[in-house]
């Protein structure tokens, strides 16, 4: 521990970190000493600026030493940080800006650091005035969720929440002062957030941060630079393959969340490296939830932390499958409302997620979708991660997504799209299917690709699969 154990603030951890900040790109380490200094500068340059107590301020840098202190100083003036993707379009801050009333933009991405913080010209825009700000805490550490549900919102996550994650973390996965903990997935994602910068505040892990996913580079890291946890997304794992990232060196966790780990890929990339992939499950209104530590079934996500509660909602008679609800330290508070109400939590302080899942009898969750990708085939219901474990175990497929699109005639089918190791017949997964499970449950629609579209964050691009249709 490296703070006044009682009740730390994000800025009590900082304050006492002494581990290492390693920009790879940059060939720039930074002591925990050189972070304090330029948050304190920056810090100044927004005091000056105008930035007061309560203001929203978008934090966009790119993984390493600015965001650790881009974030610390605004949270030194009383800002409400809120971290954002480096490669987000104006035209997508601008709208968010105008929903929640953000009112800066301290933006690192085109600047170098250190004698650049000059000038407040050169880092921070107004876009908001004051009056039109909501109400929120004074440096309270906000995070948008993904809106693959819906609106994008804004969950208060202060830092009792933020520091329970970090905690979690670092008892489950023993994370320790002598860890270094590579960071390749942009740290405005929560999951990034939590194990790229609060993990290592709260445990003096070193970080070796990259400003994007170079899977060659990557290799030469685990290899050189003796990184021992990655936390990765499913996508990256067939390209570290191909670049040839093996186990030997000092790497001793590779996880991956933001997405499903389908046990094709899971398999393909344990064959080929040695490693296994760990699947963590976590939202951003809850933090982590759980992490396989032990092996996996397919499907199944390991066992709740320490500190989480997790149970099923209005469960199925026959399958116990429901729609998963968390508790938890690392909880947020709400999310952001105009008039401070602690919108999306229920009594007790629930959390509903949009998760389908089951407990199975060793006590893992089970990930069985999401309540939006329930397919109406007919009148029945059908959870496509039902469809994807009976084709994903094919020995030819390499990964499967199955989704609601439209036939010719435009009523709702269930479509699978598949990638393969070489020719896959679609007769075969149709046969497949039909030995397993009720007919309804079929897929009507199967298409074999070269591969699966993708969004910039790495999640499968469903609306680009042929004949796709969004959620009703």
């Amino acid at each position: 521990m490296r703070a006044d154990p009682s009740h730390p603030t994000i800025l009590d951890l900082f304050g006492a970190y002494d581990g290492r900040v390693v920009d790879y790109d940059l060939a720039e380490v930074s002591t925990g000493d050189r972070l304090r200094r330029h948050a304190e500068r920056l810090a100044g340059v927004m005091r000056k600026a105008g930035v007061s107590a309560g203001d929203i301020v978008f934090v966009r840098t790119y993984n390493g030493a600015t965001f650790f202190f881009c974030f610390a100083a605004t949270l030194m003036v009383e800002a409400c940080p809120l971290p954002i993707m480096p490669g987000a379009a104006r035209n997508e801050i601008d709208r968010t800006a105008d929903t929640h009333g953000v009112g800066w933009l301290l933006d690192a991405t085109k600047h170098g650091w250190g004698d650049a913080l000059d000038s407040a010209d050169d880092w921070l825009e107004r876009l908001a005035p004051a009056a039109d700000r909501p109400h929120v805490a004074a440096a309270t550490p906000l995070h948008m969720t993904s809106g693959s549900t819906g609106t994008p919102k804004l969950a208060r996550r202060p830092s009792h929440s933020a520091i329970a994650e970090a905690r979690h973390y670092a008892a489950t996965m023993h994370i320790r002062e002598d860890d270094i903990i590579h960071c390749v997935t942009p740290l405005s994602h929560a999951y990034a957030f939590g194990l790229g910068f609060m993990t290592p505040l709260l445990t003096g892990a070193d970080v070796i941060a990259t400003r994007s996913f170079n899977p060659r580079i990557t290799r030469r890291i685990l290899a050189e630079a003796g990184a021992t946890i990655l936390p990765a997304a499913p996508a990256m794992l067939p390209l570290m393959a191909r670049a040839g990232v093996r186990s030997g060196a000092g790497l001793r966790l590779l996880l991956t969340a933001g997405a499903p780990l389908q046990p094709g890929v899971a398999e393909a990339f344990e064959r080929a490296s040695g490693i296994v992939p760990r699947p963590l499950f976590g939202t951003t209104e809850t933090g982590g939830i759980s992490v396989s530590m032990e092996i996996c079934r397919t499907s199944a996500v390991g066992r709740p932390m320490a500190g989480v509660d997790v149970e099923i909602c209005d469960p199925e008679l026959e399958t116990g499958t429901g729609r998963i609800r968390v508790r938890s330290s690392s909880i947020m508070d709400g999310y952001l409302c105009h008039d401070g109400g602690p919108a999306g939590l229920e009594p007790g302080g629930w959390f509903r997620t949009d998760d389908l899942g089951a407990i199975g009898d060793d006590g893992q969750i089970e990930l069985l979708g999401r309540v939006s990708d329930v397919v109406n085939v007919a009148g029945f219901k059908v959870m496509p991660q039902e469809v994807e474990m009976i084709i994903a175990a094919m020995p030819q497929v390499v990964e499967v997504k199955a989704y609601r699109a439209r036939s010719p005639r435009q009523d709702e089918i269930l479509a699978v799209a598949i990638v393969a190791d070489g020719r896959l017949d679609p007769a075969l997964v149709h046969d497949a299917c039909r030995a397993s499970m009720a007919r309804h449950k079929c897929p009507t629609a199967i298409h074999v690709l070269e591969d699966l579209p993708r969004l910039s964050n790495g999640k499968i691009d469903v609306g680009a699969l042929p004949s796709a249709m969004g959620a009703p």
